[in-house]
């Protein structure tokens, strides 16, 4: 089974947060790697996760083992995670699923009544 996901691939994290405020849909979950951009990882994750405008979108932040103390201080919830690098892209896949499949949830209508 392929896993196919809308991407956005951005190398500067203000321009991320500028793109998702202005269109929320703009890909299916964002993920900070903050092994190459290092401490603005953190900071703009924590900011998506505090504006409430793109709060509900998925978002990974991926921490490298001397990083590991920012754990910490990542504003994680059920649809916002940290990952330790590195990283496989089955497990990356995998998140990424979990992520998205949480967030889109169909709100089930009721059942009209049978008719007798």
């Amino acid at each position: 089974k392929k896993a196919g996901f809308r991407v956005l691939v951005i190398s500067n994290p203000r321009t991320a947060l500028d793109r998702f405020r202005n269109e929320a849909t703009t890909a299916d979950c964002v993920i900070f790697n903050a092994q190459s951009i290092g401490r603005r990882a953190l900071d703009i994750f924590n900011r998506f996760g505090d504006d409430r405008v793109i709060a509900t979108v998925p978002a990974i932040l991926l921490l490298e083992d001397s990083q590991r103390q920012w754990k910490a201080k990542a504003k994680t919830a059920e649809h916002r995670v940290v990952l330790p690098m590195p990283i496989t892209m089955k497990q990356l896949r995998v998140a990424l699923t979990q992520l998205i499949e949480s967030e889109s949830q169909p709100v089930k209508e009721p059942e009209p009544p049978a008719e007798s």
